[in-house]
């Protein structure tokens, strides 16, 4: 934490930035050209249009993006629906208007936006791949308090009360004072020796005074709200699984807290001492949406399953064939999935029909941002669109 006359001259030193980043030439388009293609799947047995784009905002322009730059940060939207904050590779950090994309404020950052914000208690908290957790006014996007941290910011950060936590990819959760920044307490695991990490940090999920996160070690560990002192720890991988990444966000299900683990598939266990109840085998399963008792999760091979958690059945499982996807949204009657090779997949989520597939071109590794019925997400060529979803 950045704290006395050092801190303050941080602060000084972003508003200038964000100053000189005033002369970003902005350009929102309405209604633009799309490419809404399906591609030759056996679920794409007639086209849908769920998703209809209504403006979009090029963060930067594409010919200071390298030849394979693959953008990870996913926009937020307030709670009332009318402001969209973004981050973009060039460290510039933006809020616009969610009915006309325009440019209301922006900043400039230390490093590229990589994870998702969270709007809370008046401020948007964004990280950054140069370890710097913001928390700008919502108003005017003044730097409120920034907190460096020694490696990326890739997640999301959660707002828990006076708290604010949030995950790093060097294995550390931080739980800072909401209002102020300054630092409350961390936990660590060390990263394992010798072994690949998979990229992305899980956001931790917090139950009354109980935080749950799962580490690249293979735990899952229930720590202390007040203190983040440890409760329980429980090894979920197998000891020589290549990769042991415990890289979902915990969700709680009935009275099952659920995870999923790279080398092992979804598992159920008790949270009161983190006991396993049942394990689906799956490859490298995402993080979840939930929709009455089901779960729907993408895997590290390209698919997308859709499992009742009352008896461990899957109802249906799409194949995407190949490239990279990212955790399912729900959204009414439908699953937004963003592909590295498709950009954005609709499905339904009764049948997993895939409905309709908008590829501006780049793919895309950005989750979706919904509120109400519309939708942001952000491409690889650094394009931020809003779209109205069907219902």
């Amino acid at each position: 934490m950045m704290n006395g006359a050092h801190g303050t001259l941080l602060v000084a030193a972003l508003a200038l930035s964000g100053l000189a980043c005033e002369g970003f030439k902005d350009r929102t388009y309405l209604l633009p050209p799309e490419r809404a293609e399906l591609p030759e799947y056996p679920a794409a047995s007639a086209r849908h249009r769920v998703l209809n784009v209504l403006w979009r905002h090029q963060l930067m322009e594409a010919s200071g993006l390298p030849l394979d730059y693959s953008h990870h940060g996913s926009p937020a939207v307030d709670l009332q629906g009318t402001r969209v904050y973004v981050g973009s590779q060039s460290g510039a950090f933006s809020c616009l208007d969610s009915q006309t994309g325009k440019v209301l404020w922006r900043k400039l950052g230390t490093g590229p936006f990589d994870g998702q914000p969270v709007v809370a208690g008046g401020m948007v908290l964004a990280g950054t791949g140069g370890g710097m957790l913001y928390a700008f006014r919502e108003a005017d996007g003044e730097v409120l308090w920034a907190h460096q941290t020694t490696s990326a910011i890739d997640g999301r950060p959660i707002s828990a009360g006076e708290l604010v936590l949030f995950t790093t990819n060097s294995n550390a959760l931080t739980a800072l004072d909401l209002q102020t920044g300054a630092w409350r307490w961390a936990y660590r695991r060390d990263v394992p020796a010798g072994r690949f990490q998979i990229k992305g940090s899980p956001s931790p999920l917090v139950l009354g005074d109980h935080v749950y996160l799962g580490f690249s070690d293979g735990y899952l560990v229930k720590l202390a709200l007040a203190d983040g002192s440890v409760l329980a720890a429980r090894k979920l991988s197998e000891q020589s699984a290549r990769f042991t990444d415990v890289d979902s966000d915990p969700v709680l299900v009935g009275d099952s807290l659920i995870v999923g683990v790279f080398g092992r598939g979804v598992i159920g266990l008790d949270p009161e001492d983190l006991k396993e109840r049942w394990v689906h085998e799956a490859d490298g399963p995402s993080s979840f949406a939930e929709r009455n008792g089901v779960l729907f999760y993408s895997t590290g091979d390209s698919k997308v399953e859709a499992l009742n958690v009352r008896d461990n059945k899957v109802l249906w499982r799409f194949d995407a064939k190949s490239g990279s996807l990212t955790a399912p949204i729900a959204v009414g009657p439908w699953l937004l999935v963003t592909s590295s090779e498709q950009s954005l997949m609709v499905l339904d989520q009764s049948s997993g029909q895939l409905l309709q597939v908008f590829n501006p071109g780049k793919g895309s590794f950005s989750r979706p941002s919904v509120q109400g019925t519309r939708a942001y997400w952000v491409s690889n060529g650094q394009t931020l669109y809003a779209m109205s979803v069907v219902r």
